[in-house]
């Protein structure tokens, strides 16, 4: 199955479903290009939901930055993890 994606100038957000660790969801801060900072889900239960509410929200699609996704994905109760890939 493809992965589904969201973005904009602020945010890049992907939905990985059928890996071996199961569906989850990331999140990119593309402003931020020193610390390329990302949050992804660790939890398994309610991520597809998540997403389908993300995608009707048109959030992204009207301009959400990197810490609204965030701010939208705890309320979802989904045990995000946040790191910065950048060393």
């Amino acid at each position: 199955m493809e992965d589904k994606k969201l973005s904009n100038g602020k945010v890049y957000i992907q939905l990985v479903e059928g890996s071996s660790e199961g569906d989850y969801i990331i999140a990119s801060d593309v402003t931020d290009q020193n610390n390329d900072p990302k949050i992804y889900t660790r939890a398994k239960r309610g991520v597809l939901k998540a997403w389908q509410e993300l995608e009707n929200s048109k959030m992204v699609e009207n301009g959400a930055s990197f810490h609204e996704v965030w701010d939208f994905l705890e309320t979802k109760h989904l045990d995000l993890h946040f790191y910065c890939a950048v060393d």
